[in-house]
């Protein structure tokens, strides 16, 4: 039945959706649930550990403002939290509350979410875990934070069964011990995972276009496995002064208000670092960043690689940045009106990529195919379908195991 659907349905893959170990799912590893702290993050508690909480998420939003101030001089996670983020974790929430089967943290029921592919017609689906990547962000040993996060890794592979095939869990990994991060994606690929999350940050004072990370890029693509940078994983850069506020609702949208800075980051290390040079078939996806930021970014890294701008120094790679771009990046925007991919695959037809960030409340509800069905109405049929799987599976295809046959 699986595999007639993945056949059937192959042109739509959901490359960043979400779900969640149970609440109580720190049970089955008793040693490392005792040898974590009960609260994070160290030295400023916040919110119990290993269990999802307004208290968490409300954090979460504004803590790359936050994070740089002294622990006794910022907004404690309690005065950051609201009505609304208190409904949206609350198990007994009214309904109608953002439209139904929106959770912010929804335990994963491997079954019924394979219906819900089968209803709205997707083939595939990533599977990322704020549990597990909050546990790579906020846990401060890296041992240990590296035995709970594959401790999620494989509660979630345990979980998803014989969906395999259907429900990709992302791995989450962190980069201080290498060995051990290509072991596990090692793990996690035969487990049947197909993505990997990094980090928007360089590990200690390693970025991600040194040389010691080649190994990670060479590993990822002689496994099919493509690195993702989600929101989630791409703090902000502040100084510590814009987070001198006692009104938390400046905080909350100065914190969000350069959330894609990570983004654009990344993109410069990677091609002016020359990652892609070194690695033409790797590619690196972006998801819930936005995507209006996408052609600005473009225009401004060619012009920075062109020979127009010699005092940056001499441009020596064998491409031009937005071959690059256009080549080694993928970007998925939610299905929101302000994020409408309809203009980047016009431009750059090969970047924009399918997602449904399902069931988080900033989606744009349950029916995410659909949306996009009226959305691309009256538009290329051929940039439409490259939007909803093509691009991705193609990536996939040149590291030689396409997500769907081809």
């Amino acid at each position: 039945m699986d595999a007639e659907l993945i056949d059937h349905r192959a042109l739509i893959i959901d490359v960043d959706a979400h779900a969640e170990p149970a609440h109580d799912w720190l049970d089955a590893y008793p040693k490392i649930r005792e040898a974590l702290p009960p609260m994070l993050p160290i030295g400023d508690p916040q919110f119990e550990t290993g269990v999802a909480s307004s208290r968490m998420f409300a954090w979460f939003i504004a803590s790359d403002l936050l994070r740089h101030r002294p622990v006794g001089n910022r907004l404690s996670a309690k005065e950051l939290n609201t009505p609304f983020i208190d409904l949206i974790y609350d198990t007994n929430r009214p309904a109608g509350l953002g439209y139904d089967g929106a959770d912010q943290h929804v335990t994963l029921d491997a079954p019924k979410r394979v219906k819900w592919l089968d209803d709205n017609g997707i083939a595939v689906q990533n599977l990322i875990s704020g549990t597990a990547y909050g546990m790579a962000r906020f846990v401060e040993n890296p041992a240990l934070s590296m035995d709970v996060i594959e401790a999620a890794n494989s509660w979630m592979i345990d979980h998803v069964g014989d969906h395999i095939n259907r429900l990709k869990p992302v791995t989450t990994l962190r980069f201080d011990d290498m060995d051990r991060a290509i072991a596990e994606l090692t793990r996690m690929r035969t487990a049947g995972s197909r993505s990997f999350l990094v980090s928007g940050e360089p590990v200690g004072d390693i970025p991600p276009y040194h040389e010691d990370f080649d190994r990670l890029w060479a590993a990822a693509v002689d496994l099919g496995m493509m690195p993702m940078l989600h929101v989630g994983m791409g703090p902000a850069q502040f100084h510590a002064g814009w987070g001198n506020t006692k009104d938390p609702g400046i905080a909350k949208r100065i914190a969000t208000g350069i959330s894609y800075q990570a983004a654009v980051t990344m993109l410069n290390g990677l091609v002016f670092g020359g990652v892609f040079d070194r690695h033409p078939n790797l590619t690196f996806l972006i998801s819930e960043f936005g995507i209006e930021w996408l052609p600005f970014t473009i225009r401004n890294m060619d012009g920075r690689g062109a020979p127009a701008s010699p005092f940056l120094g001499d441009y020596t790679l064998s491409l031009s940045p937005a071959e690059y771009l256009q080549r080694n990046v993928r970007v998925s925007p939610l299905p929101a009106p302000h994020q409408s991919p309809k203009a980047i695959l016009q431009e750059f037809s090969s970047m924009a990529v399918f997602s449904s960030d399902y069931p988080h409340y900033e989606a744009n509800g349950p029916t995410p195919v659909a949306y996009y069905d009226e959305h691309f109405q009256g538009f290329d049929p051929t940039l439409k379908a490259s939007f909803m799987g093509n691009n991705i599976n193609e990536c996939f295809a040149r590291m030689g195991d396409p997500l769907v046959g081809c």
